[in-house]
Order: C-alpha cells, then sequence, then structure tokens
C-alpha cells in the first residue's frame, strides 16, 4: 500500500512540476465592440480588477509585466485596465498578457473625454519654465487642447491644435498675448517642448524648434491650476514634465498600478495630479474571456507570446477534414474554448473542432485500455485495447494524428503498463 501511495505522490508532484512554469504567465481576451463608425486612435475602458490579480500574483505587485497584444499602450488602474488603439466596426479582440518582461513604466492614459487636474503654483514667481510631454497628438479634430493651465483671474497658458497640421502655443496675462505656431507637423507619437526663456515662446517638435515668438505677457505673478488630456487630444502620454526656472517640478510617469484617481508625482514635490476618467462613447462595449494559462513570455518584444499548451499541428496532419461533432456532447462549449484558443495564437496553424475530437477520443481510448489492462490483468487483451482504442478515432472521426499523438499515446501505454505490474498482487500475463 506505502508503494502505492508514494507512486501516486510521485506522479502528482511531477505534474505540478510540469504544469507550475506554464501557469507563470496568463493571458485574457478583450474584446471590444464597435457598432458605430471606426476610429483612427480611441481611448477604452475596460472594467478589471487588477489590484485583485497583483493580490492573487497573477500579475506584479506593479503591473508592469502585463502587456496588452504586444504593444497597444495600456495603463493599469486598480479597478480598470485603459489602453488606446485603432477600433474597427464590429469586434475587436485584444490580449491582455501577463509574465512578460516588466516595462519600466506605463503611459498615461484618463480614458475618452477624460483628464488630469492639479493646482500648484506652477509658474508663480517667474516667466521661465519648459513644459515637455512625449505622446500620441492628435491633429484632426478642431479645439483640442494637449495643456491648458488658467489661472483665477483668467490668463492662462495653453497649447492646442492650431490646424491638422500646426500645433500653436498661448500665454495670456489678461491683457497681452503672445502665440507662437508650428511649421508643418503631424500626427502621432512625438515629443513636445514649449519653452519660455523668459524673452521668446519657443515650440520644438522631437528636439526641432517648430516656432518662436517674443513673449510680452507677464504671468509671473499667477498661481495656476491645470487641466490635461482634454478634448482627447493626447489619447495616451508616455510622460509629462515641467520645470520652472529651470528647476523640475513636476513629472508624471506611472510605475505601478494607479490607485483611485491619484497619477503620483515622480519629481518629489508631491504634486500628484488628479484623474477624472472618461467613458466609452454610445456604440462601444466592452467584455472579457477567461483568465489561461499560457507559456511564459519573458519578453517584451512587439510581438505577441501567443499561448501554446498544444503543439503546433504538423503540415501532415488532415486538419481541415473529418468529423467536426456539432452532434456531440458539449459541443457549443468546447467550440467556444477552441476557438478563444486559437485567436491567441496569431500566425498559427488553427486547430479545427475534428482535430480537437481525435484527440479526445484518443484519451477515451486510452483509459478504456486501461481499463481493459487493470480488469483482465492481460498484456495481451490491453494491448488489443489499446490498438483499437487509437484505431476508431483514426477510421471514425477523419484523418491521422500527427506524430506526436501516437508516440505519447504508446509511451503512456507501456508506462501504465509497467505501474499495472507494480500495483496488482498477481502477475500479468
Amino acid at each position: 500500500m506505502k508503494k502505492k501511495l508514494l507512486l501516486v505522490f510521485m506522479s502528482i508532484v511531477l505534474v505540478l512540476l510540469i504544469v507550475s512554469p506554464v501557469l507563470a504567465a496568463s493571458s485574457v481576451t478583450i474584446t471590444v465592440s464597435n457598432t458605430g463608425s471606426a476610429y483612427t486612435m480611441l481611448p477604452v475602458s475596460v472594467p478589471m480588477s487588477n489590484s485583485s490579480l497583483a493580490s492573487g500574483n497573477f500579475i506584479t505587485a506593479s503591473g508592469l509585466d502585463v502587456l496588452l497584444s504586444g504593444t497597444v499602450p495600456c495603463m493599469l488602474a486598480d479597478t480598470q485596465t485603459l489602453f488606446t488603439s485603432p477600433i474597427g466596426v464590429g469586434a475587436n479582440p485584444f490580449y491582455y498578457t501577463t509574465g512578460n518582461t516588466p516595462a519600466t513604466s506605463m503611459p498615461i492614459i484618463v480614458g475618452n473625454g477624460g483628464y488630469i487636474t492639479y493646482a500648484p503654483a506652477l509658474v508663480s514667481g517667474t516667466n521661465v519654465f519648459t513644459l515637455e510631454i512625449s505622446g500620441y497628438f492628435d491633429l484632426s479634430t478642431a479645439g483640442n487642447y494637449f495643456y491648458a493651465v488658467h489661472s483665477g483671474s483668467g490668463s492662462y497658458i495653453r497649447v492646442q491644435r492650431a490646424s491638422s497640421t500646426t500645433i500653436s502655443a498661448t500665454l495670456y496675462d489678461g491683457t497681452n498675448t503672445d502665440v507662437a505656431t508650428t511649421s508643418a507637423i503631424t500626427s502621432g507619437d512625438h515629443v513636445l517642448q514649449v519653452v519660455s526663456d523668459g524673452a521668446n515662446i519657443i515650440i520644438n517638435w522631437d528636439g526641432v524648434q517648430k516656432a518662436s515668438t517674443t513673449r510680452t505677457a507677464d504671468i509671473s505673478f499667477y498661481a495656476f491650476s491645470s487641466n490635461v488630456f482634454m478634448s482627447n487630444s493626447l489619447p495616451y502620454a508616455h510622460y509629462i514634465k515641467l520645470s520652472v526656472a529651470t528647476v523640475a517640478k513636476v513629472w508624471y510617469q506611472p510605475v505601478t498600478i494607479i490607485t483611485g484617481t491619484t497619477l503620483p508625482d515622480r519629481q518629489g514635490a508631491a504634486e500628484n495630479g488628479v484623474f477624472t476618467f472618461g467613458t466609452n462613447p454610445a456604440g462601444i462595449t466592452t467584455s472579457l474571456g477567461a483568465l489561461l494559462a499560457t507559456a511564459s513570455s519573458a519578453s517584451s518584444s512587439a510581438t505577441l507570446n501567443s499561448p501554446n499548451l498544444i503543439p503546433d499541428v504538423g503540415l501532415n496532419a488532415k486538419i481541415t477534414g473529418g468529423n467536426e461533432g456539432t452532434t456531440f456532447p458539449l459541443y457549443p462549449l468546447f467550440k467556444s474554448l477552441l476557438d478563444d484558443y486559437n485567436s491567441m495564437r496569431p500566425g498559427s496553424t488553427p486547430i479545427p473542432m475534428a482535430y480537437f475530437w481525435r484527440l479526445v477520443a484518443a484519451i477515451i481510448a486510452f483509459l478504456f485500455g486501461t481499463g481493459v489492462l487493470i480488469a483482465t490483468k492481460s498484456m495481451l487483451y490491453g494491448a488489443i485495447a489499446y490498438g483499437l482504442g487509437l484505431l476508431v478515432p483514426t477510421l471514425w472521426l477523419g484523418g491521422v494524428f500527427d506524430w506526436w499523438v501516437p508516440v505519447f499515446y504508446i509511451i503512456g501505454a507501456v508506462v501504465i503498463t509497467m505501474l499495472s505490474t507494480k500495483w496488482t498482487s498477481s502477475s500479468i500475463v
């Protein structure tokens, strides 16, 4: 009896050793359904308890090991995942994967119609400042504000879309107005700098000066509140930095899951921002699939590390033919699960239901052969049962198995036969 228990225990340990590394990485399918028009770049919010995933060790405490379809910008908050992407009409699948090589930070995303506010005295006492924003600038919509700070007296610093190919920076002190407007630029991922050196207002775009004008407005005596990310002008930002009189004051670039509505200031001056999260527009709905174990990716490359729990089907396998089993028990459930699995393996040969049923039949045949072997205590009858079991799905369900199925089947049959000699008190003949 002790020998039997030891064999069972060792088998369980072996399974755990095999499975544990796989469970270190997981994947969730996020589907964005769009019943309206296509979007070139849309911030999307998906309700998700990222804090629970972190506490359950499905993701790291910071959440920096999470990728969305490899390269889609995404920000994790405690109760939602926000990301930005082109959204077509119909169903748009995205893949939330864990266990990747941790990134150094995550982008700032406020959602559709969202914005950030704060109320420090950012430029009080000086006309010298530098604002730097790295992110996606949308020049397609009139009135888009990339950055706007306002004082109680109506003065402001404003950076906004001037046309579909230009950006303007405006300083207004209640009397004087200074406007610098860039030469031709385009929407996309860029780095914007607005610099006031005291004498001039300068706009740099990806490190190249695109505009300059003389400063006449005096904003040195105002304390400003701020609104950024207005009107979806910045679907995402890699970071936002602001220095006053050459002293760094604000640095927004999250390195952990956002808690509540606080955007931490990494500069150390505690000038934290406050999120007002947006909501998905009409016609946009989201849904989540199951959390599935995947092969560990350990990479932050641009290519999605797809789950691969089942070896790729070889070219010699007749994967297009055979019984699809539409009348078999639980067909809708298994078909849905297989479709989800195939969708997470872009670029790999999809596994059809016919092949899935052959695998199921092989497992049943293996159990049948094992049952006959143990019941009859005869290697001959066991071998016949194992052989017939493998032959039935090959002929009835159509097609042949890929090479690895019969190999593992035969190895399993031999191992079970050997173990049976230990588990039975009389010899197998």
